[in-house]
């Protein structure tokens, strides 16, 4: 249709806006990767932000005057929360993220 240029009425017809439907965007096999993705990404970054507060140490966050636990503990609530088996599910309705290979 872009190369060729498409009618109104082509543009208009039911099968072709049905494409473009929030109901089949959200079961496209592309925007399931894409939720893949962007859930993958948070679980890497919850990882990291939970090894790193593990690592500060509890001396070092007592000199600079840092609570720590209530920060890991709240990093390991949202780890906890995207390594669940239903995170893709409720990532529903957001953009994704672009999946690289």
């Amino acid at each position: 249709m872009m190369a060729e240029g498409a009618r109104t009425d082509e543009l208009r017809a039911p099968d072709f806006v049905a494409q473009f439907s929030r109901e089949a965007i959200l079961d496209s096999d592309w925007y399931h990767a894409r939720l893949e993705a962007a859930v993958e990404s948070q679980r890497a970054l919850w990882r990291r932000k939970v090894a790193y507060l593990k690592s500060y140490g509890a001396e070092r966050a007592r000199t600079y005057g840092v609570e720590l636990g209530a920060l890991l503990t709240l990093a390991q609530q949202r780890l906890a929360s995207v390594e669940q088996a239903d995170a893709i599910d409720r990532a529903k309705g957001w953009i994704g993220a672009t999946p690289f290979a």
